[in-house]
Formats: C-alpha cells, structure tokens, sequence
C-alpha cells in the first residue's frame, strides 16, 4: 500500500486516491468508501438522502441562505467564469482543468480580445466551440458568438451573409 493509494471500506479493494472522493472530515482528505461503492450505496439509499437533505435544507434555510449569499458576495467575480467553464468541460466531454488551461492560454494568445471582432472582453467572453466535433475554437464576445450560431456555423452561410452585406456598402 502506497501513499497514492487507499483500500475501499466496503469493498476491501486498494485502489488510487482519485478514485474516492474529497472529503475535508478524514485525515487523509478522502472518503472511506471508493466512488463505485458511493454511487451503488446512494442509488440503493437514494430516496432516504433526499429525504434527509430536504429535512436538513427546511431546518436550516436561513443559514443556508445567510451562507450563499455571503458565499456569492466573495466569489462574485470567480462564480461566472467557474460555470462557463464547468459548462463547456460537460459540452465538450473534457476536464474543468484541460478547458480552464485552454482557457487561459487562449486568453493570452488572443489579448482578450474577441477573435472576431476584435472587441476587448468585459464581461461578455464566450468560449466558441464546433458543435459536431466538439473541438473548442476560440474566445468570442457575445454578439459574435450569437451571430455565428444564428448563421449555423457554417463557413459557407456566413460568406454569404459577407456577400449581401458588401452589395449594400457605399
């Protein structure tokens, strides 16, 4: 038994560390049962936790409140930018860390700019994928990135859209 591992207490397997989940209460900072073992106890218990957590959540809602709100106020600028990333890692089947990587490299290498339009990003950063290849392609502010998915990603349409508009320009 190594330091980077741990054996799981209901199905007495040794097994990694990034096989039990995180858990503050343990010495070692991780759950006693695997993550295997976890999901089959909550899906065999599963009616029995809600119940509980909607117990605890009636006797407890104005602390648990109190405590979001606080929470909210002093990760305010972090909060978007985790959801947008947590989002786009479940999209593109990739981990929050690989799309948090090619996040901030991409930050870099386009100024923050959108890489369209060349807009400076406040608040309004997209992270612009394929949608059939699920592939990321780059940091888009908001009106490029709705005015691509209006023209269906298609090269072909937004040459087009490119054609139309030049007939009209004095």
């Amino acid at each position: 038994m190594t330091e980077e591992s741990k054996t799981c207490n209901v199905c007495k397997e040794p097994k990694p560390f990034d096989a039990f989940c995180s858990d503050k209460t343990r010495s070692d900072g991780k759950a006693a049962r695997c993550r295997k073992c976890s999901k089959e106890f909550y899906q065999q218990n599963k009616d029995k936790i809600l119940g509980q957590h909607k117990e605890y959540y009636k006797e407890n809602a104005e602390y648990k409140k109190a405590y979001q709100n606080e929470y909210r106020k002093a990760k305010a600028e972090e909060i978007p930018n985790w959801k947008k990333l947590k989002e786009m890692a479940y999209k593109t089947g990739k981990t929050f860390d690989e799309v948090e990587a090619w996040f901030n490299k991409q930050w870099m290498k386009q100024q923050a700019q959108c890489a369209i339009c060349g807009k400076v990003f406040c608040d309004d950063d997209c992270i612009d994928h394929d949608h059939n290849t699920n592939e990321l392609r780059g940091l888009l502010c908001n009106l490029c990135n709705v005015g691509i998915g209006a023209l269906k990603d298609s090269s072909a349409v937004c040459l087009k859209a490119s054609e139309y508009l030049t007939l009209f320009k004095e």
